[in-house]
Formats: structure tokens, sequence, C-alpha cells
């Protein structure tokens, strides 16, 4: 594993290395990530992330089809703890700061993909868009998706609003589906189906719902 995990992050140094050489307005293909660059066709890549990411741009965008050959998303069943919510924050506490943690959201704009993403290990970052169909093959993190959010293991989305498929799908706050064992979803509106489901109002077997 210490092994993988140096691998990956070489890759991403070397990557994120050479797309910083040429800073390119606009690309049909190109290989991320890439520095304040819209892709209007297929973006290819090792890990949609980058570490020169100043906070104030875009760092990439990708209208069409975006493919990650392994993504961040395959550690995500090594966290600890729930990674929606800050460290310093117990389940109880959060109900007072719930919908300035949403809002913050709206202010992330490291990464956004419209369309279709598919991740081998899966799309994850906290300043990650996604709107359209995102397939991770074990796990997803992203700040806001709208659309359909498929994973083998697990769905973790701050904002999601459309469906989500995982053995386990949590959120900040869901409007829409989500369909797995286990969905929990502290603001709610929509339905989850699975053997266990919890929004802000109750926690109930195979079936729950909150519409207001």
């Amino acid at each position: 594993m210490k092994r993988l995990i140096c691998l990956m992050l070489l890759l991403v140094f070397i990557i994120d290395g050479l797309s910083g050489q040429s800073l390119e307005k606009s690309k049909v293909i190109a290989f991320t990530p890439k520095l304040n660059t819209q892709v209007n066709g297929i973006g290819l890549g090792v890990i949609m992330m980058s570490f020169k990411y100043d906070g104030d741009s875009t760092t990439t965008k990708i209208n069409g089809f975006n493919f990650e050959l392994l993504g961040f998303g395959i550690f995500g069943p090594l966290v600890s703890g729930n990674p929606l919510i800050p460290y310093d924050l117990t389940i109880n506490q959060i109900s007072p700061v719930l919908d300035s943690l949403i809002l913050e959201t709206k202010k992330l704009k490291a990464y956004k993909v419209n369309g279709l993403n598919i991740s081998i290990g899966g799309l994850a970052g906290n300043d990650i868009q996604m709107n359209g169909l995102n397939i991770s093959g074990i796990s997803t993190l992203t700040a806001r998706s709208k659309g359909v959010s498929i994973a083998l293991i697990m769905n973790m989305n701050k904002v999601m609003h459309g469906v989500s498929f995982g053995i386990f799908n949590q959120s900040l706050e869901h409007k829409g589906l989500q369909i797995g064992l286990f969905n929990r979803s502290e603001k709610t509106k929509g339905i989850q189906i699975g053997l266990w489901n919890k929004n802000e109002k109750r926690a109930l077997p195979f079936i729950n719902w909150r519409f207001k």
C-alpha cells in the first residue's frame, strides 16, 4: 500500500509539473490536471488534482468526458470519521452550522466536470463539482454533484441533487434519491431506500423520506 501511495503522488507531481509549463485556455483533448484550462471534449489523467491551485480561479473545467486512471477515491474506505464534517464538530453540533457548510460549497470552483466522469479508483476532492453521470470504481467524494453518482462502496457528496447508488451514501444536503445498504443525509428533500436510512427527522429500515 505504501508503494502504491508513493507512486500515485509521484505521478501527480510529474503530470502537474508538465501541465503547469503551458497554460492554455481551451482544449479538445487534454491530460489532467491542467491549470486554468477548459476542455471541451476529453480529459484524461491519473488523478484530478493540482497542488498549484491558488483558490482564486477554476483550475480545470471539462465539458464532455473525463477519465481518471486511479483517482483519490481509492483511499475512501481508509478514511476514518466523517470526511463531510469538520474534525472539530460532532454530529450533534453540526445542525447550527449546516447551512453555512452547504453554502460554502458554492464558492469552491477548482474542478468542474459537466458530462460523464469515469474513475477506476473514484472521483474525490473537497473542491470538485460534478454535473452529469459519475461512475467511481470504489468511492466518490465531491463538494457538489448534480445528476447520478454510482460507486461500488460509497458516495460522500456534501451537496447532492439527484441519485446516489452505493453501499454507503452520505450527504450534508441531498435532494433526490439515495439507494444503498446505508443512507444518511443531514438535510433531506427526497427518498432513501436501503437496509438503514437516516435523515434529520428520523431513522428507518428499508425506506425513509422527507419532503419539507
